[in-house]
């Protein structure tokens, strides 16, 4: 049976059918609803037009209670659910980065990100003008597609932002607790830079632990959270669908080294006295990594991924220079070492 699964951003309709086909379509701009006689109707159906659809079976539409747009949707022949119950009862262990608000397990937490904080990130803007009228552009008129180099510098700054402060934000129990975690949410809907997307990771992730880090670039857990009264349905649809798998990630601050052990039983030590981010290039081999921490032994099985097994041993909270021509440098160096972890990857899977 067909079953459409919509997840309604403040400025976009996230939708998705049968768990396989995937669009996005824009909302006019909130001054210009009054022109139109039903913005609902307007966005919905193109959205079905996209799909290759008349009027499917079903629709399930997420959207959370407090927004402008979710009365206006309330009304009409679909199911709609409000997204601060669904995130909590799909109980995916992701974090769903929206516009104004991070979901999770937990619940929903409102996102208070303003310019300063983005410009904090912005590694070689000197004004803060620049980016403050960009960033309240951006608040009335909704995002747009990062085009020029400025823009891309923008939205990865606006991404550690939101990134550090969902991290605040969600319990560190939850965070301690699960092992594979997945990075979703419209604010990185279509973000292609897997080397950012880590480093964010990275430098925003204050908890210190082991997660297998996983990639959502089209938001699909959003529109997918509607079907959590379903819940074999929901996991057959996720099991099947591809996310990316960037990392096996540990912060493992002050550990000096790892014990590698491949599958023939083979072992190697990996030096980590060294303060900062190290990398193992995996290819399609499972390996197990053994580290000594102050409460013992730990142990994890690790495989590929974009970046294979990243340890970070970085002391947390992470101190970032007040010149930021010191903390470009320092960022720009950690970038061209995962280009290079890149490289190894792409070759290491090649030969086999």
């Amino acid at each position: 049976m067909n079953i459409l699964l919509c997840y309604v951003t403040p400025y976009s309709l996230i939708a998705v059918l049968n768990g396989d086909k995937t669009v996005r379509v824009k909302f006019p701009y909130p001054a210009f609803f009054d022109n139109y006689s039903d913005i609902w109707e307007s966005v919905y159906g193109e959205a079905l037009f996209r799909l290759g659809l008349k009027s499917p079976l079903n629709t399930i539409v997420v959207c959370n209670s407090q927004d402008l747009l979710y009365p206006l949707i309330k009304g009409k022949s679909v199911k709609v659910v409000p997204a601060q119950e669904a995130f909590s009862e799909f109980n995916i262990p992701m974090i769903f980065l929206g516009e104004k608000r991070v979901y999770c397990p937990q619940g929903c937490f409102e996102l208070n990100i303003n310019s300063e904080a983005v410009f904090k990130w912005f590694d070689f803007e000197e004004s803060v003008v620049n980016v403050t009228n960009f960033f309240q552009n951006r608040f009335l008129y909704g995002p747009a597609p990062a085009e020029s180099v400025w823009e891309k510098s923008f939205q990865n700054a606006l991404i550690r932002a939101k990134m550090q402060a969902a991290f605040r934000l969600v319990s560190p129990n939850f965070l301690e607790t699960v092992e594979e975690l997945y990075l979703s949410g419209e604010a990185l809907y279509g973000f292609t830079n897997f080397q950012e997307l880590l480093l964010n990771f990275l430098d925003a992730m204050e908890v210190l632990g082991f997660w297998r880090l996983y990639f959502d670039d089209k938001a699909v857990l959003g529109p997918l959270a509607g079907l959590y009264p379903e819940k074999e349905r929901a996991l057959k649809i996720l099991n099947k669908y591809p996310f990316k798998r960037v990392a096996d990630v540990f912060i493992v601050p002050g550990v000096a080294s790892a014990q590698i052990i491949f599958e023939d039983g083979k072992k190697q030590t990996l030096n980590l006295a060294r303060e900062g981010i190290h990398l193992v290039p995996l290819s399609k081999e499972e390996l197990t990594v053994k580290l000594r921490l102050k409460k013992g032994h730990f142990e994890k099985k690790v495989s590929a991924g974009v970046f294979g097994a990243v340890f970070d041993t970085r002391k947390r909270p992470l101190a970032f220079s007040d010149l930021r021509s010191e903390r470009f440098t320092i960022r720009d160096n950690i970038r061209k070492q995962v280009r290079g972890w890149g490289s190894q990857i792409q070759s290491s899977n090649n030969k086999d």
